[in-house]
């Protein structure tokens, strides 16, 4: 009977401790090189390739 409430709880904390670091996460305002102030329309983002033109 230990055991198993011993793996309940453990259990039990691991969830709220995912759900508590799901709902603390904040969006990212953003994807650019983490620079959301400064150079906005930089085309050498890692994230976005930059645009070719035929």
């Amino acid at each position: 009977m230990t055991l198993v409430l011993t793996v309940i709880i453990f259990l039990a904390c691991i969830i709220l401790l995912a759900i508590g670091v799901v709902f603390s996460r904040k969006p990212i305002k953003s994807s650019c090189c983490a620079s959301s102030e400064l150079d906005k329309d930089k085309p050498s983002c890692a994230v976005t390739p930059p645009d070719t033109k035929d």
